[in-house]
Formats: structure tokens, sequence, C-alpha cells
């Protein structure tokens, strides 16, 4: 695989991810990515990790409701909000600014995104508050 081929790949799955997120379709990234494994608890699966993490966002966005009186969503995938910050190798750290209504949130994406020898990727993505 080349770097551009793991970056074309890596920018397809983010896309998936964040539009996912922006549709409220939590469950479906799983099927790009991972979850880091700090939200799954220490006997939890991924399914379990998606679910405490969408509880923490929806919980995230009630509360900046509640003191602004503005609604709050992640906004659907732009590639101008995404910056592929580490590369070594196999190895890439992409983050993501995600946004509301066009503002930057007070949080972005993670994703350590690695391939081994049979061209498999793997993401692993968080969230940075």
């Amino acid at each position: 695989m080349t770097q551009e081929q793991f970056y074309a790949e890596i920018a397809r799955r983010i896309k998936v991810i964040v539009n996912d997120i922006s549709r409220e379709e939590y469950d479906d990234i799983l099927t790009v990515a991972s979850i880091d494994s700090s939200w799954c608890g220490t006997q939890g699966t991924q399914a379990d990790g998606i679910k405490e993490w969408s509880e923490w966002l929806h919980g995230q966005f009630a509360l900046w409701t509640e003191d602004d009186g503005k609604t709050y969503v992640v906004d659907p995938f732009d590639e101008q909000y995404m910056e592929i910050l580490q590369t070594e190798g196999t190895y890439a750290f992409v983050t993501y600014t995600a946004t509301s209504h066009g503002e930057p949130l007070d949080f972005w994406f993670e994703f350590e995104c690695t391939y081994d020898e049979n061209e498999q990727v793997k993401i692993v993505w968080n969230v940075n508050i």
C-alpha cells in the first residue's frame, strides 16, 4: 500500500465516522473503526464504548444548550477540518475538528491509523476534550 492509498483510505473512513456521528448512526462507526478502549470499561465491548461515548456527547450538548440556549450538533464531514499530524511508515495520527453549525466545538476527534503486512487498515478513534 502506498502512502497515497493509505491516506485516501484514512480520509474515506474518517468521512464515514464523522457523517455517522452527524446522523446519530453511532453503531455504524464500528464498521470502519474501533473506539478507544477507555470508553469501553473493564468488561465492555466496542458497542458499549460507542453507547457510552454517544451518551457523553448528548449530555455535553444538553449542558451547552442549557448554558447558552443554542442547539448543538456535529456537522457533516468537511475535509478542511481534517489534518494528518504525524506519519511514520505504516502509522498516521490524524485529527478532525468537529463543528456545529459551522463553528468549531470545544473538542476534536483523534484517529490512530495503522495498516499491517496484509494492507488491512485499522483506525482507533477518540475525542480530545
